[in-house]
């Protein structure tokens, strides 16, 4: 398979979107969750750093496929 560029993206507006659809998703999910836990129960807290670790690994993994590195280091 060849590497082909179909429109040319400028890298930071590519980097904001894929963080605003990440923050979109989050907010998403954790109102689905909150409406099925108590946000006072233990458990919620648990449920919510699993979900918010998940997202931000995720953006990072699309931003390392891309360009081949992070750049919060």
């Amino acid at each position: 398979m060849q590497d082909r560029i179909i429109q040319p993206v400028d890298v930071l507006d590519l980097v904001t979107e894929i963080s605003r659809t990440s923050k979109k998703f989050q907010a998403i999910t954790l109102k689905i969750i909150e409406e099925q836990y108590d946000v006072n129960d233990p458990k919620f807290a648990v449920v919510r750093k699993a979900i918010l670790d998940g997202f931000n690994n995720h953006a990072r993994s699309i931003v390392r496929i891309i360009f081949g590195t992070d750049f919060e280091k």
